[in-house]
């Protein structure tokens, strides 16, 4: 971790290490104080989520950071911009993520954090896949993502283990974030806790696998998916682009 983090501060002078966590943040601007919120809000899952990168006896470390724009090359070739990427070689203990500056502009607050909560959940599973040893937790994982690997699903194994172990864990940390960091909007969009938002906190941590086919969105119920993009289109113009001071 010292000697990734030697090599970020000397390309960007900017660039903040948290030791204790482990993490290099070299996000700027509006995903920074995103991520800054998530860290220090974030509901029992996030918490938990990032402290598997804490303390010394940590194996891993992330290195975060924001890039103009990020692409992705799918398994056909086609380089597509997307919000972020996570990567991880073997070579090294530190799991990297790209975070779009220029899709983090355009989108919603809720959209961006719903895009950190997912490249902080695929920086976990490559940790989940990659640790020794492994802890019992850990191989009942792998087996859950090597089902997935072995059936040759079309979306990757990552993106399947994903909406199969989380989305309702990701439902509700953005339920939380959006209580207890953006309460101005909440109570705007809830008519004050009024108006039940759970489908449109699912719609959120969806986006990003929906799209992908994974199995467990085209195994539910059509009534029910129908109810959850309604939900997000109902609601997600309405939320603010802005970062709460």
């Amino acid at each position: 971790f010292g000697k990734e983090t030697i090599k970020a501060k000397c390309e960007n002078s900017d660039a903040e290490v948290e030791f204790e966590d482990r993490i290099i943040n070299e996000l700027v601007g509006k995903e920074k104080c995103l991520d800054e919120h998530l860290k220090e809000s974030g509901n029992n899952f996030v918490q938990d989520l990032l402290a598997n990168f804490e303390g010394d006896d940590s194996e891993f470390g992330i290195d975060i950071k924001s890039k103009d724009q990020v692409f992705y090359t799918d398994e056909n070739g086609n380089t597509i911009e997307v919000n972020g990427k996570t990567r991880y070689t073997s070579t090294s203990n530190i799991i990297k993520i790209e975070i779009s500056t220029s899709k983090a502009q355009n989108n919603r607050a809720l959209q961006v954090v719903g895009t950190l909560l997912h490249e902080y959940i695929h920086a976990d599973i490559f940790r989940k896949l990659n640790t020794q040893p492994p802890s019992n937790d850990d191989l009942i994982f792998r087996n859950t993502y090597n089902s997935f690997e072995d059936n040759n699903f079309e979306p990757t194994p990552a993106h399947e283990t994903m909406a199969s172990l989380y989305v309702n864990s990701m439902k509700e940390a953005l339920k939380s974030y959006h209580m207890t960091v953006m309460t101005g909007d909440y109570n705007y969009l809830s008519n004050n806790g009024q108006l039940d938002l759970d489908n449109f906190y699912e719609a959120l941590a969806w986006q990003g696998l929906k799209n992908h086919n994974v199995e467990a969105w085209q195994n539910m119920p059509q009534n029910q998916k129908d109810e959850i993009d309604q939900a997000y289109q109902q609601y997600i113009f309405a939320t603010t682009h802005n970062c709460p001071n």
